[in-house]
């Protein structure tokens, strides 16, 4: 697919404008240069201006219109404890007045703690949900979502 062919499918889509783009291209002169061949570059996602950047803003931005569009007041997402996920939705959220729910899922025996993340998740006002994940297991179950 070319860029034009991708260009032409995303626009069907509803964005909003959450970040600032494009994000710069950063050389690794160092390691460029250790490595003696390939010329080594990193893409600064951390500078989009949205809650410590990344890549799950550029999600997001799809999100919130279909949110908007559809009279949400309420978000529900859910990943893992310290997500940058669940911490970037909260602030797009409350940008928008929906109320976001995380439900966090950490590992058995370890206490959530309020810093990180997690600390930002209570500053924002999100409402947060624990599950725990006992060793092997996956914490979020269809089942466990429902009764959230």
């Amino acid at each position: 697919m070319t860029s034009q062919q991708f260009d032409s499918k995303i626009k069907k889509f509803s964005r909003i404008n959450l970040i600032h783009r494009p994000t710069p291209f950063k050389k690794l002169e160092k390691l460029t240069a250790e490595l003696g061949g390939p010329q080594i570059y990193i893409k600064r996602e951390d500078l989009t201006g949205l809650a410590f950047g990344g890549n799950k803003s550029r999600k997001l931005e799809f999100i919130v219109p279909d949110l908007l569009k559809k009279k949400a007041d309420v978000v529900i997402t859910w990943a893992s404890l310290q997500s940058n996920w669940c911490m970037q939705t909260a602030v797009v959220a409350r940008m928008f007045g929906i109320h976001p729910i995380l439900i966090l899922h950490k590992t058995a025996g370890r206490l959530p703690g309020y810093d990180g993340n997690v600390l930002l998740d209570y500053i924002l006002g999100a409402e947060i949900r624990y599950r725990v994940a006992g060793a092997g297991k996956i914490a979020i179950t269809a089942d466990a979502l429902a009764a959230a």
